[in-house]
């Protein structure tokens, strides 16, 4: 208990200092012109020490002053009564133990346990069971009350028990040692009114030690819950003086109500506010009274302005704004906020400027972003921020008029910022942009030497200074430079021995990269990954100066290399990279040759280079090869490719088939995709030995419009053990090859948009089937053989779209009992029909656009399985069966567009756990489903374009969402 009553005293001992250094900094904030000599005798007695005996505190500060100073007295003196010394030199435990708790309790603070305090008195008065001793265990979450709850029993005057006493176990749960030291209390232990509660989260803690079932203690109700948290955060027991704070309050209650039942919870409550990904726009001016306020989160809100009380909260340390897009302004007064260390404005992108005088937070440790503005808000406000640390984004840089400002700003002084962006606008036909200017201020602007990583964007000067590139920033590890379109030369970067990332784009006038890049031939040692793009003029790589190819930009450790858009290059890239693992050229037009010397190179991706006639020779490592927009020359030595598991060709000019020659040592080839190549035929013949692509398992062909057949010649053989077979948009097409039997590894078929294909071959398909998808082939008449007749004994998902009416089922036709998701459309009854029959699996049915379709057979339709039906499109449906009540499975029906659909069956829904039920588009609708309260399990209700109404107390009772168009 002292230990206790000491600690309760140090949190409001802080709570004073807080309200002092408040008033203290609030009277200073004042502004000189209206302070009066009073006044003014007054700071002076504040900055002379804070005397009390000379400042004259309201009565309300003085009454704390004085409670607090008596609590003390009183704990220093039971402290002197319990014997309790000081130790100076004992071992402090990294383990942060849980403080032992007390049979004591504020009995005036706790709310919402009397009827569970009733219930346990009325367990303790019973009579005594089998056993000597009667334990009760209280179990529940931590944090939601139990200790309260034994403190409010054990202090009960009702209590009519000889001795009593109070064991307090810790962490530290020893069955033996507990039980020795209650029993060592007990004058009689066997005694039938001997009663021991105890308080637990284990049940196996409950079940070891209780003699009766465990009493188990909930969390507070969502009222009981409110009326504690007004009573902690406001002080009273509503919201009803603080109105603007009520929905607030609510949401915070109703996330957080399972601990409200423990003390610790409220000890951050006044300190500490999270309010991160909250849907509102406007916080309330009452913020400013949360005076002792620590931290406050506002994160991923729509917020667009913090109210000007926020400046009242002189005791904030940390104001998080992480992405709130739509912020447009800080608070003017936040530089008063002097003990303010973390202002997070990352992602702010609509905020427009710095609020004034920031560099009065000289304390400030994080500022991510930094606008300069003009007057009071220009860039030699960071000067006095000397303390800053990690990322530093300063934008808007074209706001610096004078150039001595930006010497001011004592960035190579500040040396916790690790991370330094400077920006300017990226409108450059402005007439206040001056490239002279521009480049004084950047060469002012040079950084500590410690820095790891430097970004320059939408800079207009014609040179960078001579700083960049300086082989003293011993720890620059990252460049970015960006959108610099009057920079002709690079700068040094090669003297940068610790770079591992470079990124250069839109350097537009850059039109070589040579020796002045380099520097000399020990350049970029760390250097691991190149990003260059939108050059727009850049024309090639030079190895001019008296320094051969082989002497320099080596790159050791390269692992990826990506130039992009770049029209004009031709060359010479770099070669002999032993290290680099991806290669990513893209729109390079002009680009004739790609690097050689790549032994260690396992991504290569090429897009629209359409004057590349090769690739390099020993690919030998390579994994993947994508080539898009190329010859189909290119493809000459990707037979030396081999170990490639996956290659993608799309926009090939020239590739008619895939010979023998370049699929012979592909044998661990797994994924095949060409895609728009419009003058490919087959793939192969076959003479062609397609058993060299033994590892083929996935095989995509996508809009090639003068595709044939996937294999020329009668046997179509195809790779043994392909799984997937996707084929679509090819509009020629006429027939699949008859070894798609031989198959039996196929799970996964589809065809799709071809719109030539008029059958299946005559063998049929393999019965390995899983997955069939059929959509929009015209001129199909027949499912392949091997569906109809139930043959197909693995197939579970069948997509039966857009094809013709006329297909026709043979008499005996039936589909395979193993479906489970079947989706069909234009099906004449004859063929829905079929349906009906030994589907004892399926979970999914669909029907789209079966004209015929008026009514489903009386006792067909049930499929005790089923769990979604969707019908759409069905013009002279009229009703459902009436014999929906044996869908028992049932979770989802949804009828869309039924022109003619009026009534649902006498019998309603199955009840029991359909979930979600949407009806649109069917304007005939008499009536909504009978007994629609008895769908208890339903949640979504969708009734739109229908000239239904709900009737009153139809609703079912558990609807989460429901909507009425």
């Amino acid at each position: 208990m002292w230990l206790s009553d000491l600690r309760d005293l140090a949190y409001d001992l802080e709570d004073i200092v807080d309200e002092l250094d408040t008033k203290v900094q609030r009277c200073m904030l004042e502004p000189k012109l209206v302070r009066s000599n009073k006044v003014q005798k007054f700071f002076s007695v504040i900055h002379d020490g804070l005397n009390l005996d000379t400042v004259k505190f309201n009565s309300k500060m003085v009454y704390k002053i004085e409670k607090a100073s008596a609590r003390l007295d009183a704990i220093i003196k039971q402290k002197d009564d319990l014997r309790l010394g000081e130790s100076m030199g004992r071992r402090v435990s990294l383990v942060r133990e849980r403080p032992p708790s007390t049979s004591l309790v504020n009995e005036a603070k706790i709310y919402g346990r009397e009827e569970d305090k009733k219930a346990m008195l009325k367990l303790l008065d019973a009579e005594a069971s089998d056993a000597e001793v009667s334990v009760i265990p209280i179990t529940g979450m931590g944090g939601v009350g139990k200790t309260t709850l034994a403190q409010l029993i054990y202090n009960d005057p009702a209590l009519d028990f000889d001795l009593k006493f109070w064991v307090s176990i810790g962490e530290d749960f020893d069955v033996f040692r507990i039980t020795k030291t209650i029993f060592l209390q007990l004058d009689d232990p066997g005694a039938p009114k001997s009663r021991i509660i105890v308080t637990t989260r284990s049940q196996e803690v409950s079940l070891m030690m209780g003699t009766t079932p465990a009493y188990p203690l909930k969390e507070l109700s969502y009222n009981e819950c409110l009326y504690v948290f007004a009573q902690h955060a406001l002080g009273t027991r509503s919201f009803d003086e603080h109105f603007e704070l009520k929905e607030m309050g609510e949401e915070i209650v109703k996330m957080w109500r399972i601990t409200f039942g423990s003390k610790s919870s409220w000890r951050a409550l006044k300190r500490a506010l999270s309010l991160t990904s909250y849907d509102f726009q406007v916080l309330p001016d009452s913020i400013g009274a949360l005076k002792h306020l620590r931290y406050l989160d506002l994160s991923y809100t729509p917020i667009k302005r913090l109210p000007n009380s926020v400046d009242k909260l002189f005791n904030l340390q940390t104001l998080m704004l992480r992405h709130c897009v739509e912020l447009i302004e800080l608070p003017r007064g936040i530089c008063n906020l002097l003990n303010l260390r973390y202002l997070d404005i990352t992602g702010t992108s609509s905020l427009q400027e710095m609020p004034p005088h920031i560099g009065n937070l000289t304390g400030l440790c994080m500022l991510p972003k930094f606008i300069v503005g003009k007057c009071n808000r220009r860039i030699t406000e960071l000067k006095k921020l000397s303390n800053l640390q990690g990322q530093l984004h300063i934008t808007s840089l074209e706001n610096v008029v004078d150039i001595g400002d930006a010497d001011s700003a004592n960035l190579k002084h500040k040396l916790g910022v690790t991370e330094l962006v400077l920006q300017w606008t990226n409108e450059f036909s402005s007439v206040f942009r001056n490239s002279s200017d521009e480049e004084q201020v950047l060469n002012s602007l040079r950084p500590h030497q410690s820095l790891s990583s430097l970004s320059i964007r939408s800079f207009g000067g014609r040179q960078f200074p001579l700083w960049l590139g300086d082989a003293s920033f011993t720890s620059m590890v990252q460049v970015e430079l960006s959108t610099c379109p009057q920079i002709t030369l690079l700068p040094p970067l090669g003297r940068l021995h610790l770079l591992k990332r470079l990124t250069i784009e839109r350097l537009t006038a850059v039109k070589e990269v040579g020796v002045e890049f380099y520097v000399d031939d020990s350049c970029f040692p760390c250097l691991e990954t190149i990003e260059i793009s939108y050059m727009d003029h850049w024309e090639l790589w030079s190895w001019s100066n008296g320094l051969g190819e082989d002497s320099v930009a080596k790159f050791p450790k390269l692992r990826e290399f990506r130039i992009r858009y770049c029209p004009k290059l031709v060359g010479k890239l770099p070669t002999s990279l032993p290290s680099l693992e991806e290669l990513s050229i893209f729109g390079c037009p002009r680009l004739v040759d790609l690097p050689k010397g790549l032994p260690s190179l396992k991504e290569l991706h090429v897009l629209n280079c359409p004057q590349l006639v090769d690739l390099p020779e020993g690919l030998q490592s390579l994994i993947t090869l994508s080539i898009i927009g190329s010859q189909e020359a290119v493809l000459r030595n990707v037979s030396y490719a081999t170990s490639l598991t996956t290659l993608e060709i799309a926009g090939m000019s020239g590739l008619v088939r895939l010979d023998e020659a370049k699929i012979k040592t592909l044998g661990a080839l797994q994924v095949l995709e060409i895609r728009n190549c419009g003058e490919l035929r087959y793939l192969w013949a076959d003479e062609t030995n397609s058993d060299y692509l033994t590892s083929l398992k996935d095989l995509k062909i996508h809009q090639c419009n003068q595709l044939v057949s996937l294999v020329n010649g009668e046997e179509g053989l195809l790779p043994c053990n392909l799984e997937s077979l996707n084929i679509s948009q090819c509009r020629y097409l006429e027939e699949l090859p008859s070894g798609l039997s031989n198959l039996k590894s196929l799970q996964y078929l589809s065809i799709h948009s071809c719109a030539s294909l008029v059958s299946f071959p005559a063998r049929g398909l393999p019965d390995s089937l899983i997955t069939v998808n059929i959509e929009i082939c015209r001129s199909l008449a027949f499912l392949p053989e091997g569906i109809i007749g139930g043959k197909m004994s693995h197939l579970e998902e069948l997509y039966y779209i857009g094809c013709p009416p006329s297909l026709r089922f043979s008499p005996n036709g039936r589909l395979p009992d193993s479906l489970k998701i079947l989706a069909v459309d234009y099906w004449t009854t004859q063929s829905l029909n079929s349906l009906y029959y030994g589907l004892s699996h399926l979970t999914q049915l669909r029907i789209d656009n079966c004209l015929e379709l008026e009514s489903f057979p009386e006792r067909e339709l049930p499929i005790p399985t089923l769990i979604s039906l969707k019908i759409s499109y069905c013009g002279r449906l009229r009703s459902l069966t009436n014999h929906m009540q044996d869908l028992q499975c049932l979770q989802s029906l949804q009828i869309c567009c039924c022109d003619q659909f009026e009534l649902f069956p006498e019998m309603g829904l199955p009840n029991p756990k359909l979930v979600s039920l949407k009806i649109m588009f069917c304007e005939n609708l008499r009536s909504l489903p009978s007994q629609m309260q008895n769908l208890t399990s339903l949640r979504y209700l969708e009734i739109s374009n229908c000239r239904v109404s709900f009737p009153e107390g139809c609703l079912p009772p558990n609807l989460a969402e429901h909507s009425y168009v």
